[in-house]
């Protein structure tokens, strides 16, 4: 277990461009959003911008930037499988958290029979909410609306009656250490937003589900690796080489005795005995 260091809070605000700003009168802003989202420090905005300088490409080919991106692709999608304890090769990377929830729910949902019932909470974001709420009216589906109950529960419950868990863990990404396989879900969604990096969606993506799901793709488009097939198209390559800059980032404010993700660990856990 690594030691906490001190933190060195001048430094570590200099590193963030964005506590540089004032308003017109001079006075400093105050960041106080509401959906947990976090300003970017600045190696994440140098992480991003050396990409697009040096490394912009598309994936699987044989000149060097090609094989860079892969590279860099590869190394996220491990820190990601980290981010939720699971398997990496199951990772989906999406535009953002909630155009990748439109494309699991509509992937899940063809799955689906007329009258099967979608259970949502009644604190869900709506992009779990109304992309159900869309499938229902088009498939005939029933969808209901219960009071807030742990994630554990419902995953618990879910094989009894053939039903998929899914977990928006967008909120609880920067506060919880996540564990799918203790949680026990077949689906989870989660974005570096909340940790210091772009906006950009995760779904981690039960292995066993993966073949069940007919998700959007063009015809051209292979459905191996198995994640591939909830990427639609060419991803924002930039945007993922910020989660790894965030990952090392975060990981060097609070630890200086662990690496990379490690770092990370020890961070969350320590946040997570912080009395309410």
């Amino acid at each position: 277990m690594a030691t906490a260091t001190a933190l060195d809070v001048t430094a570590l605000r200099a590193d963030f461009p964005a506590l540089a700003r004032t308003t017109m009168s001079g006075t400093a802003v105050i960041y106080a959003d509401a959906p947990s989202e976090t300003q970017v420090p600045q190696s994440v905005v140098d992480a991003m911008g050396d990409y697009l300088v040096w490394h912009n490409s598309h994936i699987q080919g044989e000149c060097a930037a090609t094989r860079e991106t892969d590279d860099k692709i590869g190394a996220t999608r491990i820190d990601a499988g980290h981010l939720v304890d699971g398997d990496p090769d199951t990772v989906a990377f999406g535009q953002d958290i909630t155009t990748l929830n439109f494309s699991v729910w509509r992937a899940i949902g063809r799955t689906r029979c007329p009258g099967d019932h979608i259970v949502v909470t009644c604190l869900d974001h709506d992009a779990d909410v109304s992309s159900w709420l869309i499938l229902a009216e088009d498939q005939g589906l029933q969808v209901c609306i219960v009071k807030v109950t742990p994630a554990c529960a419902i995953a618990d419950l879910a094989p009894h009656g053939g039903a998929t868990a899914v977990v928006d863990a967008v909120a609880c990404a920067p506060h919880r250490r996540i564990d799918v396989e203790a949680l026990d879900c077949d689906v989870l969604l989660c974005s570096p937003y909340t940790c210091l990096g772009p906006h950009l969606g995760i779904a981690w993506v039960r292995p066993t589900l993966i073949p069940s799901p007919r998700p959007d793709r063009v015809r051209p488009a292979g459905m191996e690796p198995p994640r591939h097939r909830f990427e639609t198209g060419s991803l924002t390559h930039e945007a993922l080489a910020g989660p790894r800059a965030a990952v090392l980032r975060l990981g060097f404010a609070h630890y200086a005795t662990c690496d990379g993700i490690d770092r990370c660990i020890c961070a969350l856990a320590n946040i997570a005995r912080v009395p309410s």
